[in-house]
């Protein structure tokens, strides 16, 4: 009984799939700016340091210590919070949008 477990949990965990890093690329990183200014940057500042919205220029967020929790509440929003997910946004742009917000707390 344990071994049917144990593969059925083994056969899960390689379903899973492994996390993307954000991208890197300079490129992407401006285009990830220029997102953010015009979806997020009127609450949490065009420099991230926030004001309606939380302030991103900082190393760690609370809420985002990584970068697939950063991804997801881009995507999805906070719920019961002001901040909305980023549905007119495809999957590379939110990640671009990821990658910029990490740059703000360097």
């Amino acid at each position: 009984m344990r071994l049917v477990g144990f593969l059925l949990a083994a056969g899960l965990a390689a379903q899973q799939p492994s996390p993307q890093p954000l991208p890197t690329a300079s490129g992407d990183i401006e285009q990830g700016g220029k997102l953010y200014r015009g979806s997020c940057g009127y609450c949490h500042g065009p420099q991230g340091d926030g004001g309606k919205g939380a302030d991103l220029a900082k190393p760690t967020l609370e809420r985002a210590t990584t970068d697939e929790q950063l991804v997801n509440i881009i995507q999805n929003g906070i719920p019961g919070t002001e901040m909305p997910g980023a549905w007119h946004m495809i999957d590379n742009e939110i990640r671009q949008v990821a990658a910029f917000v990490r740059t703000l707390g360097k």
